[in-house]
């Protein structure tokens, strides 16, 4: 993504800011370091076992909001 931009001669984050997402290893060190939406995912598959446990015990589940988090990186910044 970031090389698809400067190879179209524009410039990371001046011209264009790059956020991704789920916070993979990769986004901490790519050149510039990309600014990520993080997700627990480990939580969300708990959560999703549990649901899923209920709902063959014939159990109701609440639903639950799991917030994710910005971590801003040098591709986002002014």
């Amino acid at each position: 993504c970031i090389r698809a931009v400067i190879d179209r001669g524009l410039r990371v984050p001046e011209d264009v800011k790059v956020v991704g997402f789920d916070n993979t290893n990769i986004s901490q060190y790519s050149n510039p370091e990309i600014s990520t939406v993080d997700i627990d995912s480990e939580a969300i598959g708990d959560f999703a076992v549990n649901i899923l446990l209920d709902k063959i015990n014939g159990k109701k589940r609440d639903h639950k909001k799991i917030i994710p988090r910005l971590i801003v990186r040098k591709s986002s910044m002014k």
